[in-house]
């Protein structure tokens, strides 16, 4: 029997009905693919700015390392040269550095001084980031003057984390011009003297008997009094020093760790305190370092220093005419 008319009909429209939801569906599917696409191109576009960004910020900050390593170098370099911090100047209060520079780095020359005229002493610089304007090539630069852009390159706190503004390094922030995104960077640095802080470093050896471990006490420097920075209750050394300060003492074996540390941070670790130090550390930032060295120069008159301990073993007197 032939199919009626009417449900020929209805089997057209089903399929047309069929055909339509999976056209919709294509095309909702497309369209989630798009937005995902677009998504996914918006993500990386912002992740490249961000890492183009990044990587200008690193050179800025590479650029004012060599540029700061290169002024060391050019100023600091040569042996007759000395350098001090600026609250040397301190000490005549009428030219006490300004706030924020008293941590300053200078650097004098010595190939003229003469005791007979101390102060006749010629200064080269201060190791801090400055404008070309200023240049910061007189040591009245850390007594007065404003600075072109003052940044803020290390902020003070006290023991407790609390602000303290006389503990802040301020200098001179220098911009340029970058062909990146950012379309002006900056760099601004500051070198620090290590010489002037106290060396938290344990050195006094290993040494079995006592003639020879009294013989290397003689022949080296005095070490740190660790007690002077234990007064504070987040100091790592806080209840923890025994004089005398050695080795043998059962009260300070913590020392025996001391020559594991590489740095202030380690403190905590070596004595085995148990409080977070961090702000101690921040706080005696520009007192204590820890491993510092230095070359025994002859300020005055360049190369290394005479090693006096050997002047009773010389004979004749031609070791000390130059000193006449």
């Amino acid at each position: 029997m032939p199919a009626s008319p009417h449900f020929k009909r209805a089997q057209r429209s089903a399929q047309g009905g069929f055909a339509l939801v999976i056209a919709l569906s294509l095309m909702a599917f497309v369209l989630l693919l798009l937005l995902s696409i677009t998504t996914l191109v918006q993500v990386e576009t912002q992740g490249s700015q961000i890492q183009l960004q990044q990587m200008e910020a690193e050179q800025a900050a590479l650029l004012g390392l060599q540029i700061a390593i290169g002024e060391l170098q050019k100023t600091a370099g040569p042996d007759q040269r000395v350098t001090a911090t600026a609250d040397l100047l301190s000490s005549d209060t009428s030219k006490a550095p300004v706030q924020g520079r008293n941590r300053w780095a200078g650097v004098w020359d010595t190939s003229n001084y003469s005791p007979k005229t101390p102060d006749n002493k010629t200064f080269k610089r201060w190791l801090v980031s400055s404008n070309e304007d200023n240049g910061l090539v007189s040591d009245s630069d850390a007594l007065e003057g404003n600075l072109s852009n003052p940044y803020t390159i290390f902020k003070g706190v006290n023991a407790t984390g609390a602000p303290e503004a006389a503990n802040d390094v301020i200098v001179d922030k220098i911009s340029f011009s970058s062909a990146g995104s950012l379309g002006e960077s900056a760099y601004a640095y500051w070198v620090e003297d290590e010489g002037v802080k106290a060396d938290l470093a344990w050195n006094e050896g290993t040494f079995t008997d006592g003639e020879r471990k009294q013989a290397a006490r003689l022949s080296s420097s005095p070490g740190v009094d660790y007690e002077v920075f234990a007064s504070d209750d987040s100091s790592p050394f806080k209840n923890k020093v025994a004089h005398p300060i050695e080795l043998d003492g059962s009260d300070n074996s913590w020392l025996v760790n001391m020559s594991k540390a590489t740095s202030p941070a380690g403190m905590p670790l070596v004595t085995g305190s148990k409080t977070d130090a961090t702000d101690w550390l921040k706080a005696f930032r520009h007192d204590i370092t820890f491993g510092s060295r230095a070359v025994l120069c002859d300020v005055k008159n360049g190369g290394l220093r005479r090693d006096l301990s050997l002047a009773f073993e010389m004979d004749g007197d031609a070791d000390i005419t130059k000193w006449n």
